[in-house]
């Protein structure tokens, strides 16, 4: 970076800044230069790049904060830029340092924050800088950026650089000179039972039993290899390296040699390390290894003699790489890596013995084991599955040994329910040690669900712990057959474990995946237990031609007719294809002339052909399909739609993968997709197959975690809304096969203590209290009781269950007149009149009718201390806006909205509304003297509802393309001769996301975008200037946007509230590309046909003229898109909507970013908030 090294040692000269709050008294030069406190001390400056075009900014000092307007001042100019900067005070050499800044940007834009200052590395001076990109929205927010400053360093500040048009306002800026390195505890040792002195406590690993194959007992892996063993683990107390014992480990031959310990924590770019003593039989190679999930791995190859010796695994930065280690995957940032937790793992080679010992793990590095434990406890539930039924004896067996010199310790123990809250203990009692102990656990009778025995020793300060969890479930009763799971392959596991925990939780329906024939093998077995079978026809082909599909499916026939006739009877539905709507775009077509690239023709035709032989072999068999990732109403459309389709598919299946169950709305997804399904045919059923979040297979040291409850919660919320919402099966994923990772699975491994039992995760109690409570109950409707809200009546017959909770912002208490029959999300009983709804559903039961129970409950006293509104703001012509309110309780909201902003409005600056319905929305509209245009024009607003005395003062930018009326047809031919009446929206760098740093000539780069309309076509013309034209066609027709070309979007009926991720089911998205050398027009998302019973299929569209034009220094694309493609906006003088589009880069050898009109598009996920008001001019 250059910069005047003298003017820096000026500038930073006279250090005063170290704390602004606000700026109120403090002045600016007439150039900017001189930024002065209020007691008249230098306090750094602004700098204007030009200088000349120093009157195009307005910097001020307003409302306590530092407002930058730079709206007039961008051209085209990359080096533009305007600059503050603030030196600091009492900045101390090589210690970590912290810069705070409190910025809001309208509209949001990036911009730098530097540390900035002089180094003096070899006696002469340098220029130190340091610098991150930020994203300021409009809604003010705290900037932190930290470094580890050079000993040499001689004066240091605060720079904040701005390179877009926009109204930056700048509040709270601090400096801290000392920050305390992240607070990570180096210290605390993570690894249970590192001295092995506590029996197999802490071990995890999954026996032969439970990952054999029910057929020959062999457990095989992804290649189809067969392993006929598992390693075999034993206390030894024969040889230790200290303490008493050490793990012997023994690996037969053909043997899976997994040795895992419970997971430890991690931090990505902290540190962490892994040690262990072993020895072994003889000399011995095997790994040590930290893990996470499968396709990550951290491990390092070690040779083991016969002699003690100890060896380390050091990570100096998690998720990056280290000399002599091996790594695999991105460590720290795979969904394995969600709650921050790896699992010590030992790879042990077959026909090998080694023993193990003081095992140490800690987040700093070269850990070194210590025992600081004055008792040793060990010991097991008398349950080998740790579930028991209600009327079982909960017995904890346990041995107390002094680990030194402890003669007597204090023995109490204590059970918590999942919450957190004790729920049973005991007086603590004197124990000589050694000593055997033997505690029979005594729960409330209406305790249920996920419960943890915590056993202390107290000996003088010292309190040693064992951890032992366990559920209580009740005796089974009939499978529900609306609760599914999926099941892994027959031959990675024992099919018949999996059956019984079904049986045991009530899970009624399995997923059955195809897994090369594999999944037939298992179908006998689950038809034979009572269990609903849907069997997943995943894919067609295998691996590398897996996410293709054949152009001659005789091959496929011709297996189809073997399988199905060997288990004809026993499948009640079978799925077609498994996600086909993600699989384009993912590698090369490997054999064009035998093979075709997914869409919705492809997927249609394989429906069809698989169909049509399943019919023909077993004609009871019902039919389940499209099955998307994602509940994408517009793709599954588009599949239907296609001749035979809806015909031959009894089902509709889809995966309900989303944020949050209630963000986007699975519930109002479901209903467009239902509406949309019965243009096709009346009597579609619906089957979400597949829906979870992922969890740790073991937890650290035996403890259960807040964030594993609350997911927990999440995925039986999703459910619950599909139920209530006309899904007919719900299959969770997965079951799972017992590896240790942090993944898709709900059982746990045991170890050789408790048999090789494998125990139940903390999901299948919660979704055992959910059969329990709502059975098949039909749903009886929804009580609205705010948007944070949600509440479900299921009838039952005999009696009707109500779900609540409160899934956003924090917990409320709901007050009812009567008491109730209630349950907790894992089944305990809480009868009461008083409850508290927060992320984990309550259920309320009773026999009175489901109106009754939903008058009761709208009637309660809930005491709601959220936000009650939400304020947004619609541009709806030249010179009018309106201010839509959101009520998001369930009572009526009156109020008024007030503009601030003077001279802003024509006619009255208050107006009132009323009565806006729970859950509703209505408009207060504006006038405005000023036209709106593309530069923003700051509104201050304020919102009022004196009633429940809630307000709400905003800013926010008034701006808009407006888009005149063609005088006559457009002609598409990439000739913008038709365009000249239009002036165009010009972007540069400026408007550039970069993935790389771009090079001189491609921040050259600039997009020239022009709009017309007419009343059957929407006209659009993009001219890039740019150095080369490189669209990619070599990956599929979905994956053109790694290449040149566009991509533009529309919220249709900009309805996409603040915070909305993903598309909703009224939005669009189109790319445009050269493609085999001709213009390519594909739908990527369009609006359901429940708004117009408009069919809009997704993929390659002959819905729009298109064309693109090469020029001398650039290019052109053109297009025209009727009202099919962007209904339900309508063109219509005054319609509005919101718009946005981007022009991808590519350089030649890769995407390197792209230029944006506004954000929301090229991110994920999208964010058809940002996008920007669209709207007909007369």
């Amino acid at each position: 970076m250059k910069f005047s090294l003298s003017l820096l040692v000026a500038l930073f000269s006279v250090s005063v800044f170290g704390f602004v709050s606000d700026w109120n008294g403090y002045t600016l030069s007439p150039d900017y230069g001189a930024l002065k406190t209020p007691a008249g001390k230098y306090a750094g400056g602004c700098s204007v790049i030009p200088a000349k075009k120093r009157d195009l900014v307005k910097i001020e000092v307003k409302d306590g904060k530092l407002v930058i307007d730079t709206r007039k001042f961008f051209g085209t100019d990359p080096k533009e830029e305007i600059t503050v900067r603030l030196p600091v005070s009492g900045m101390i050499p090589d210690k970590r340092a912290r810069l705070t800044a409190e910025v809001s940007a309208v509209p949001n834009a990036q911009f730098e924050m530097y540390f900035e200052g002089r180094d003096v590395p070899k006696g002469k001076d340098e220029h130190y800088w340091r610098s991150k990109i930020c994203l300021a929205s409009e809604e003010s927010q705290k900037f932190v950026f930290e470094q580890n400053l050079p000993a040499t360093l001689k004066n240091v500040g605060l720079r904040l650089t701005f390179r877009k048009p926009g109204v930056y306002t700048i509040g709270a800026c601090e400096f801290t000179p000392v920050v305390a390195e992240e607070k990570i505890d180096g210290v605390t040792e993570r690894i249970a039972n590192g001295g092995a002195e506590r029996g197999l406590y802490g071990i995890a690993y999954s026996d032969i039993k439970f990952l054999g194959s029910h057929k020959d007992g062999k457990h095989y892996d992804y290649r189809g290899v067969g392993f006929s063993g598992t390693l075999k683990v034993e206390s030894d107390s024969t040889t230790a390296h200290s303490g008493k014992r050490s793990f012997k480990v023994t690996a037969p031959a053909n043997s899976i040699n997994q040795l895992y310990l419970f997971p430890v924590p991690v931090k990505r770019n902290q540190p962490v390390s892994f040690s262990a003593w072993l020895k072994a039989d003889k000399p011995t190679s095997l790994y040590m290894a930290l893990f996470p999930c499968n396709g990550v791995i951290y491990s390092k190859p070690i040779t083991v003699g016969t002699e003690w010796k100890k060896f380390t695994l050091n990570i100096p930065a998690y998720g990056k790489p280290v000399d002599g280690v091996r790594i695999v995957g991105s460590p720290g940032s795979g969904y394995g890596d969600q709650y921050g937790l790896v699992f010590p793992r030992f790879d042990v080679p077959e026909n090998s013995t080694v023993w193990i010992d003081d095992l140490s793990c800690r987040q700093s590095l070269n850990t070194e084991f210590r025992d600081d434990s004055a008792v040793w406890i060990s010991g097991i539930l008398n349950k080998n599955s740790t579930t028991y039924y209600t009327d079982e004896p909960i017995v904890a067996n346990l041995n107390f040994e002094s680990a030194g010199k402890a003669e007597k310790t204090s023995l109490g123990w204590c059970v918590k329910d999942v919450f957190g809250k004790v729920i049973a203990s005991a007086p603590e009692k004197t124990l000589n040690l050694p000593a055997k102990e033997s505690i029979l656990v005594k729960i409330p009778e209406t305790a249920r669900g996920w419960m943890t025995l915590y056993v202390t020793a107290k000996t003088g300060d010292r309190i040693d712990e064992h951890v032992l969890p366990f559920g209580v479930i009740e005796r089974p009763r009939p499978m529900v057959r609306r609760f599914g799971i999926n099941v892994s392959s027959a031959r990675d596991h024992n099919i018949n474990v999996s059956i019984e925990l079904m049986k045991q939780f009530r899970l009624g329906s399995a997923r059955i995946w195809d897994f090369d024939g594999a999944g037939f093998e298992s179908v006998p077995l689950f038809h034979k237990a009572g269990i609903y079978s849907l069997y997943c026809l995943n894919n067609v082909l295998r691996g590398k031609e897996t996410f293709f599909l054949p152009k001659d499916y005789s091959k496929w026939t011709a297996y189809l007719t073997e399988k199905i006739r060997s288990v004809k009877g026993m499948v009640d539905t079978y799925e077609i294809l498994n996600e086909p709507n993600i699989w384009s775009g993912r590698t090369a077509n490997p054999d064009p002339a035998n093979l075709v690239v997914v869409d919705a023709d492809s997927v249609a035709r394989c429906i069809n052909v698989t169909a049509d032989v399943i019919r023909k072999e077993d004609p009871n068999a019902v039919i389940a399909g499209p099955d998307s990732c994602g509940t994408t109403v517009p793709w599954i459309e588009t599949v239907i739609s296609k001749p035979g389709v809806a015909e031959r598919l009894d089902i509709i299946s889809e995966h309900p993968y989303r944020q949050l169950p209630e963000l986007p709305d699975y519930g109002e997804d479901m209903q467009s997709l239902q509406k949309m399904a019965k243009r096709f045919k009346p009597n579609f059923r619906f089957f979400s197959t597949e829906a979870g979040r992922v969890f740790p297979q073991a937890y650290p040291d035996n403890r259960i975690f807040p964030e594993a409850v609350v997911n927990t919660a999440r995925d039986i919320r999703n459910e619950i809304i599909g139920f209530a919402n006309g899904v007919e099966i719900y299959f969770h994923f997965a079951m799972g096969s017992g590896h240790c990772q942090t993944a898709w699975g709900c059982i746990r491994p045991g170890n050789a203590e408790n048999g090789d039992t494998v125990m139940p995760s903390l999901y299948l109690y919660a979704v055992r209290a959910a059969a329990d409570r709502i059975e098949d109950g039909k749903p009886a409707g929804q009580v609205k009781l705010g948007a944070n809200y949600r509440c479900y009546i299921f009838d039952l017959g005999t009696r009707r269950t109500a779900v609540l909770w409160k899934w956003n912002g924090k917990p409320e208490k709901i007050e009812f007149a009567k008491k109730f029959r209630a349950y907790d999300f894992m089944g305990s009983r809480i009868d009461g009149t008083t409850f508290e709804l927060n992320e984990c559903p309550v259920y309320l039961e009773t026999e009175e009718s489901a109106a009754e129970l939903a008058k009761q409950i709208a009637s309660a006293k809930l005491n709601i201390t959220d936000k009650a509104f939400r304020t947004s703001v619609k541009i709806t012509g030249p010179h009018a806006f309106a201010v839509e309110v959101a009520n998001l309780t369930a009572k009526p909201l009156s109020g008024m909205v007030s503009v601030l902003t003077p001279g802003l409005v024509d006619g009255e600056q208050k107006l009132e509304f009323r009565d806006i319905p729970g859950e509703s929305t209505r408009s207060v509209a504006f006038r405005t003297v000023p036209e709106i245009g593309m530069i923003p024009r700051e509104a201050k607003l304020k919102v009022e509802l004196p009633a429940i005395k809630q307000s709400e003062t905003v800013s926010v930018p008034l701006r808009a393309l407006f888009v005149p009326k063609a005088e006559k047809a457009i002609t598409i031919d990439g000739d913008l001769s038709d365009w000249q009446d239009v002036a165009p929206v010009v972007l540069t760098v400026k408007n550039s996301v970069q993935n790389t740093l771009w090079s001189d000539a491609m921040k050259k780069n600039t997009v020239s975008f022009r709009s017309k309309w007419s009343s059957d076509r929407l006209y659009l013309a993009i001219e890039v200037k740019k150095d080369g034209f490189h669209p990619v066609d070599t990956l599929g027709e979905g994956s053109t946007w790694q290449g040149d070309g566009i991509q533009f979007a529309l919220d249709t009926i900009a309805n996409a509230p603040k915070g909305t991720a993903g598309y909703q089911d009224d939005d669009f998205e189109y790319s445009l590309s050269l493609y085999q050398g001709k213009p390519l027009l594909m739908r990527l998302a369009g609006s359901a046909s429940t708004y117009d019973s408009l069919a809009k299929p997704l993929g390659r569209t002959d819905q729009g003229d298109c064309a693109i034009r090469k020029t001398a220094d650039g290019v052109v694309y053109e297009l025209a898109l009727p009202p099919v493609s962007i209904s339900p906006f309508k063109l219509l003088p005054g319609s509005a909507t919101r718009f946005n589009f981007i022009v991808n880069m590519n350089d030649g050898q890769k995407r390197i970013g792209w230029i944006e009109l506004t954000p929301g598009i090229g991110q994920q996920p999208k964010r058809p908030d940002q996008f920007m008001d669209m709207v007909l001019l007369p």
